[in-house]
């Protein structure tokens, strides 16, 4: 989706000459079913790979919900893709 490939863009913006993101806390708020965990994976991955001790947090309504969809959905993905040798 357009917003999608916008706040991707503005929340991996970083000073070239430092390296350090522009916006080091990036918050996304849109109403539900509107594509938030499309857009979460590959910017936290993105971060995560690029920090030093890089972090990022994923909630959903309950724990059970978050952890299906790091176990189920995304890990399997990130397992396919190239980043499975790193």
């Amino acid at each position: 989706m357009p917003w999608q490939a916008g706040v991707g863009r503005g929340a991996t913006e970083h000073d070239p000459r430092t390296g350090e993101f522009y916006y080091p806390v990036v918050v996304v708020t849109v109403q539900r079913q509107a594509g938030k965990t499309g857009l979460l994976l590959p910017v936290s991955l993105q971060r995560g790979r690029t920090r030093p001790d890089g972090r990022a947090w994923y909630t959903a309504q309950s724990r059970q919900h978050a952890r299906d969809k790091l176990v189920e959905d995304w890990q399997p993905m990130v397992r396919r893709s190239p980043l499975r040798q790193v």
